[in-house]
């Protein structure tokens, strides 16, 4: 006859290894319902049966590296990204680091995107904190003027949801209403973008804007650069696109039925460049001989374009990993560590590119990879 206490080990060990939720509903004297609703915080749970179901992953050491951290944090190990623009040239590579980050710190990430519509952006966060992720990164491209009165909506679906999600703005600075944002220097990327075509001879010219409430930096920056140099201002040379290819050929197209001269177009994304050429190209004018075209974001296709377009960098992995590892520290930022948490602001700095667009002694080998 085996020892009943080696019969009892080898049956515990079979159980732990063989564990599976219904094993952990059994110990928990729970449903099945009632540990998913626990494990992914889709559901309120009482502190007493919440502690059962904790109890019970730790005994049977069921998926122990997501369940029971997860459990004892109370945190879901879920988080959100809303983009403008998952289609566009410039959020997949903030993405791409983004995600990466989140994966290295045991979490998971939804992606959702807002497709530049301010009521799809805030339904997307909406449902990610009725969801009861862990924290969210957006980029929003609501108006400058009702930013104070969004910050507060958000924080007011926060504090309804009953847990402490974290948010982490991208590009735009809600810090001012309490929300940690990394943002881009791009008022002053667009104004090294206008002094260059300026430098190179430019008189009259063009501006093809973001949406109101991602672009304002550029467009002031253009403002103030036409205004610094005693340039003239005509509003029928300023058009505003939504960040596509597609937007960027129509607005030239408009642009030129004006029939108001211009030398020098400066265009808020690359993207939009890239239709901004096609047209230019398209009736015959010539790059940069005829007009000098830069661009914003400086996405890998820059350099292989005919000609090559001038662009201001922007350190696109950079900002997805920095967004993530702030709202990441923030979320595990323990509330009785004695630290007091501060609002968190940093500004990414970009730097001009020029290409063959705007300077037709550009050489290829000087460019960046």
């Amino acid at each position: 006859m085996r020892d009943p206490e080696v019969q009892h080990a080898r049956q515990k060990a079979e159980r732990i290894f063989m564990a599976t939720i219904k094993d952990v509903a059994r110990t928990a004297h729970v449903a099945i319902s009632t540990v998913s609703h626990v494990i992914n915080g889709t559901k309120y749970v009482s502190e007493d049966v919440r502690q059962r179901v904790v109890s019970a992953i730790e005994e049977l050491h069921y998926s122990t590296n997501y369940a029971a951290r997860s459990m004892k944090s109370k945190r879901s190990m879920q988080l959100g990204f809303v983009a403008l623009d998952m289609c566009g040239l410039f959020f997949p590579y903030v993405l791409k680091e983004a995600a990466k980050i989140a994966s290295f710190r045991g979490y998971s990430v939804t992606i959702s995107d807002s497709n530049c519509d301010f009521e799809t952006e805030k339904k997307n966060i909406t449902d990610l904190i009725m969801r009861q992720v862990d924290g969210i990164v957006f980029s929003s491209i609501v108006k400058k003027e009702s930013m104070k009165e969004y910050a507060n909506y958000l924080h007011d679906q926060i504090q309804k949801s009953g847990k402490d999600i974290r948010l982490v703005s991208l590009e735009r600075d809600f810090s001012p209403y309490g929300i940690d944002s990394i943002c881009v220097d791009t008022y002053h990327g667009a104004c090294q973008a206008m002094q260059h075509l300026i430098d190179a001879g430019c008189r009259s010219i063009a501006h093809i804007s973001a949406p109101v409430g991602t672009g304002d930096d550029r467009y002031n920056a253009y403002l103030d650069t036409l205004k610094k140099y005693r340039l003239p201002m005509n509003n029928r040379l300023i058009l505003s696109g939504d960040l596509s290819h597609n937007s960027g050929y129509e607005k030239t197209l408009e642009l030129l039925s004006h029939q108001l001269p211009f030398d020098g177009i400066f265009v808020a994304n690359d993207q939009m460049a890239i239709g901004v050429m096609q047209a230019l190209l398209e009736h015959h004018f010539r790059i940069p001989e005829d007009v000098k075209v830069l661009g914003f974001d400086d996405v890998f296709v820059c350099q292989m374009l005919n000609p090559p377009l001038s662009s201001v960098h922007v350190e696109k992995r950079r900002l997805g990993r920095s967004a993530m590892e702030l709202l990441i520290d923030a979320i595990e930022q323990e509330p009785g560590d004695g630290n007091v948490r501060n609002v968190h602001c940093e500004t990414l700095s970009c730097c001009l590119v020029p290409r063959k667009s705007t300077d037709s002694d550009y050489n290829s080998s000087l460019d960046r990879t």
